[in-house]
């Protein structure tokens, strides 16, 4: 499942060499970040439960935006303390997943 995506007509599948250190994208709407692994950004995307995505208000106030939640789905570690991870919208993960769960139920 996680190996294999529907881009329109054509099946498109990655493998993914974890052993070399390579990362490919998995996921149509996905992108890459890199960051420290001890910095507040890896604190919040590698939380259980994932990223909560918050609308600011005020500097010091804000409202949960579940549209703005975000998931990790692979990550590796470069350099010293340095990782690279695809990220993605749960959204648009979960979308992606019920999609291909609806092909296969055709």
């Amino acid at each position: 499942m996680f190996n294999t995506y529907h881009a329109g007509n054509t099946n498109t599948s990655v493998k993914i060499n974890a052993v070399t250190g390579a990362i490919l994208k998995n996921h149509p709407k996905s992108w890459f970040e890199r960051f420290p692994l001890d910095s507040g950004r890896a604190t919040a995307l590698l939380t259980e439960g994932g990223h909560k995505g918050k609308d600011w208000i005020y500097s010091d106030k804000y409202e949960l935006n579940p549209e703005k939640d975000i998931t990790v789905l692979q990550m590796v570690i470069c350099g010293d303390m340095q990782v690279i991870a695809e990220c993605v919208y749960r959204k648009d993960y979960d979308d992606f997943c019920s999609y291909g769960e609806r092909r296969e139920g055709e």
